[in-house]
């Protein structure tokens, strides 16, 4: 999950749960209350496969679906 308002690009690995349509639910919570998720918890989201710094690769929730 991507922090906003940190000043520079800053992910945080979350839990979440995949649905029979693809999509996910943001499952966990921030655990230090000055962070700013992207996208709150309990959130549907649409991810995608991203490469982050270092080469690792994961999935990024990148769109909050209604």
């Amino acid at each position: 999950m991507e922090l906003v308002g940190e000043g520079v690009t800053v992910w945080r690995p979350v839990e979440a749960g995949r649905r029979e349509d693809g999509l996910f639910r943001i499952l966990s919570s921030p655990l230090d209350e000055t962070e700013t998720w992207m996208f709150p918890p309990g959130s549907v989201v649409r991810c995608e496969e991203k490469t982050f710094f270092g080469g690792s690769k994961g999935l990024a929730a990148c769109e909050r679906i209604s």
